[in-house]
């Protein structure tokens, strides 16, 4: 399982052992990790940072790439498209993978996607099937990943802070938290400790 901390840190842990297969530490707001092709992973980077970082299994702490993105909070791979998708503030961002099985990988910026008339504040993003992503943050909405198309889940519609969301097409069934100011459950304005 990959595990992120917003206190600095990512790490890839088998879960029968508990043994730390790779970790990387010293990324103050990581929220967000993704296996991609060819041993790599990619982190979302938030405020402070700002970026997807791209690291290789094989080496702990050793940063390949860094890619800006204002307000990184999500990275999902797609096996159909063989993208990268990362999301920050009211933005989408798609990645070609370049050199994945090579010395030098890298990230490619194909397309930037506005989020903004249907989610603001993006803060997860989780797949659904091969053909469908869901974000969330302020709202919640549905993408097609061949029409790049919105659909509005209106169910959030009065939501701010969606801090995590699956959602489950055959039965409509979404699991979810959020915390924001005046509807927060702990030490902070965003945090929460109920899943809904």
């Amino acid at each position: 399982i990959l595990l992120t901390s917003s206190h600095g840190w990512a790490a890839l842990v088998d879960l029968a052992t508990g043994k730390v297969l790779w970790s990387a530490t010293g990324i103050t707001n990581a929220h967000s990790a993704e296996v991609l092709p060819g041993g790599l992973i990619a982190v979302a980077v938030s405020t402070g940072v700002d970026a997807v970082k791209l690291y290789s299994r094989k080496t702990s702490n050793v940063e390949i790439g860094s890619y800006p993105l204002n307000s990184a909070h999500g990275v999902v791979w797609s096996d159909k498209t063989q993208r990268l998708y990362a999301i920050g503030g009211t933005t989408l961002q798609i990645y070609q993978l370049l050199n994945a099985d090579t010395s030098a990988p890298s990230l490619k910026l194909e397309r930037t996607v506005a989020t903004g008339g249907y989610v603001s504040g993006l803060h997860d993003m989780t797949s659904v099937d091969e053909n469908t992503l869901v974000l969330a943050g302020n709202k919640a909405a549905l993408l097609n990943l061949t029409t790049l198309q919105f659909t509005q889940l209106t169910h959030f519609n009065g939501f701010a802070g969606i801090k995590s969301l699956n959602y489950n097409p055959s039965t409509g069934e979404a699991y979810y938290t959020y915390g924001w100011e005046g509807h927060s459950e702990g030490s902070y304005d965003w945090s929460t400790h109920t899943i809904r």
